[in-house]
């Protein structure tokens, strides 16, 4: 399986991700999130929008922010 890593510019990070997959025949989209802390179940609003207007299969996968910070130190 071939891994490609795109980075884009655009108005607006969920469009961006759409259009790329639709332009490319992709049929997966797999975004690195992480748990917002507030009352509501939430991964910011680029992961809620895609799972609200997103038209394939979405695997979203959950990182330890701290974790990922304490490595870059």
């Amino acid at each position: 399986m071939d891994v490609e890593e795109v980075v884009q510019e655009g108005p607006s990070p969920e469009l961006s991700i759409l259009r790329h997959a639709r332009s490319g025949k992709y049929n997966l989209i797999v975004l690195g999130i992480s748990k917002r802390a507030s009352g509501d179940l939430s991964y910011g609003s680029v992961a809620d929008t895609l799972l609200q207007t997103v038209d394939r299969s979405c695997i979203f996968i959950e990182t330890d922010l701290a974790a990922s910070q304490a490595i870059r130190e």
